[in-house]
């Protein structure tokens, strides 16, 4: 069975997400790190651009994210994210991505939240096992990946230059880069290729921040 790859721009959206099974135990001595994310306030904007190409769609657009603070969906405490068509519900605990939602629909899901390893450094790696469910297909997929934190670098994106943590992503059907900012706690830039044994087909989809306004 084809396997799916975590919704993208849910991902641009906080860009905050942890996990277990972590392989390298111990930063190097004197490494960057890159600690537990801080939440952007409620009000806090920050816009993406989004360019996207084969099983993605064929569109060049920028993408408006409101922070709406901690919300309580479905008897459970979320940090929740305003996107221009739908939001964003985010465990907690782990930061992690529980559930695209519109309305109170859920459009897509992951159990566990879908989560990063805090902290990162260079050369730290563990595997994720999640089940995503896309909703409106009717669909579940069982998915097993492997993150690992390859560089820290700088990268320039429309908002400017920015030193950051390089994590790739991989699974069955997908292989992705993104660039974590620890100054601003969230991505600055993603790229993202679905393989042929993606359940969408072929495609490629890159985000990059083009501006910022945090509350504080």
């Amino acid at each position: 069975m084809k396997r799916p790859y975590w919704s993208a721009v849910g991902f641009a959206a906080l860009l905050a997400v942890s996990s277990a099974g972590c392989v390298t135990t111990a930063p190097p001595p004197g490494a960057p790190q890159a600690g537990f994310p801080v939440r952007p306030a409620p009000g806090s904007t920050w816009v993406m651009v989004i360019r996207d190409s084969g099983s993605f769609g064929s569109v060049n657009r920028e993408v408006t994210f409101r922070s709406r603070g901690e919300e309580t969906w479905q008897g459970r405490k979320v940090y929740a994210v305003q996107a221009t068509e739908s939001a964003w519900m985010y465990d907690v605990v782990n930061a992690g991505m529980v559930a695209r939602i519109r309305g109170t629909t859920p459009l897509e899901s992951w159990d566990p939240p879908l989560a990063w390893n805090w902290p990162l450094w260079v050369g730290k790696s563990w595997p994720l096992t999640y089940r995503y469910t896309s909703h409106d297909r009717a669909q579940t997929f069982n998915v097993q990946a492997w993150v690992k934190v390859e560089a820290h670098e700088d990268i320039k994106v429309p908002a400017g230059t920015f030193k950051a943590f390089r994590v790739t992503y991989a699974d069955e059907g997908t292989e992705a880069v993104n660039w974590w900012s620890p100054d601003l706690h969230m991505s600055v830039k993603q790229t993202i290729q679905r393989t042929r044994a993606h359940f969408a087909g072929v495609g490629t989809r890159e985000l990059e921040l083009v501006s910022h306004d945090f509350k504080t």
